[in-house]
């Protein structure tokens, strides 16, 4: 028995991708424009806390960011 595959596009679900260019390095979304470009300077006594601060920030930035302000051009 042969299975067929259904034709309708698949959702699918924006992600945390790094990014680097000329004037930019680091954290932006899979599916638009949005970059993460830290507030402050992150939080912590340690680096591991640092690192947690930042990462916290990013999470929470990119889990909020509406892509529809943040499309991408079309040239």
């Amino acid at each position: 028995m042969v299975a067929l595959l259904s034709c309708k596009p698949v959702a699918t679900h924006a992600g945390l991708v790094w990014v680097k260019r000329k004037r930019f390095m680091g954290w932006a979304c899979s599916k638009c424009a949005w970059e993460f470009n830290p507030s402050r300077i992150p939080a912590g006594n340690t680096l591991a806390q640092i690192r947690e601060s930042y990462e916290r920030e990013c999470n929470a930035e990119f889990e909020s960011h509406v892509r529809a302000k943040h499309s991408k051009c079309k040239s």
